[in-house]
């Protein structure tokens, strides 16, 4: 398997995902990055990255999403073996503190989209350190 060094982001705001995109960039210019807009379209992705022995190194998915929302993507990423270990941290405007215990519970980090370029340095900071 290649080593991969790429991260899946997971959003249906595409404004967002460039927001955070930017910041990841203008710490670590070299990172690649792939987007998905929906959680159908990232577990078709996901199952051709298992087939070509290329998986993402890190995945941001967004709890709050039309059709398969970001708890049944995260519980589908997790039914499958191959994807099981990837680690995950959530990225949404609407954190409840309900969601919070039980994703860190299950050993997910959550994040509240900020609303400032800065915040966003400082979270992209820390995706880059989950990284290493």
């Amino acid at each position: 398997m290649r080593d991969s060094h790429y991260i899946l982001c997971i959003d249906d705001d595409e404004d967002d995902y460039q927001l955070l995109a930017d910041a990841l960039h203008h710490i670590n210019p070299s990172l690649l990055l792939q987007f998905e807009k929906s959680g159908t379209d990232a577990l078709k992705f996901l199952h051709h990255a298992i087939e070509k022995g290329n998986l993402p190194r890190l995945i941001v998915l967004d709890l709050n999403m039309p059709g398969m929302d970001g708890k049944i993507t995260f519980q589908q990423i997790r039914s499958v073996p191959a994807l099981a270990s990837i680690p995950v941290l959530f990225f949404s405007t609407s954190v409840s503190d309900p969601d919070i215990v039980e994703f860190e519970n299950n050993g997910v980090s959550i994040f509240k989209k900020p609303n400032t370029v800065k915040d966003f340095d400082e979270i992209a900071m820390t995706i880059v350190y989950l990284m290493i």
